[in-house]
C-alpha cells in the first residue's frame, strides 16, 4: 500500500476478470502479440500478430504501453512515451511532515 486510502489490485485476477466479462459481452480473447499493421493506402485495416496471423479491424487502438512507440513507428508515427521504473513506499512516522514540500526530480525520485 502507498497510503491508508490506497487499494490493492492483483493484476492476474484483474486480467482474468476482464477476459471473463469481455467473453460474456461477445469479445474473443487472443493470446498473441501485435507486431505490425495491415495498411491499404493511408488506412490501417488490421493488425499482424507475432504468430503470423492477422486480425482485420475497422479501428485500431495502440494500447501497447511502453512498447507503443516501437509499434507506432512502423506507421511512421512518433509517440511521446518513455518507460519509467516506479518504486513507491509508504511509511508512518510520529512526526508531522505535511508542511514539508513534496519534491520530485525528472528521474522519478520523489521525497517529502
Amino acid at each position: 500500500m502507498l497510503s491508508p486510502r490506497d487499494g490493492w489490485l492483483d493484476p492476474s485476477s484483474f486480467l482474468r476478470g476482464m477476459i471473463a466479462r469481455g467473453r460474456r459481452l461477445g469479445a474473443v480473447y487472443v493470446r498473441d502479440r501485435a507486431v505490425d499493421f495491415d495498411v491499404i493506402g493511408r488506412r490501417v485495416t488490421g493488425v499482424r500478430l507475432e504468430s503470423g496471423k492477422s486480425l482485420r479491424a475497422d479501428h485500431v487502438v495502440n494500447v501497447a504501453g511502453v512498447w507503443g512507440p516501437e509499434l507506432s513507428a512502423r506507421l511512421g508515427l512518433q509517440l511521446p512515451v518513455d518507460p519509467m521504473r516506479r518504486f513507491d513506499h509508504y511509511v508512518e512516522v510520529q512526526q508531522d511532515f505535511s508542511g514539508y514540500p513534496f519534491v520530485k526530480d525528472p528521474r522519478g525520485l520523489a521525497v517529502r
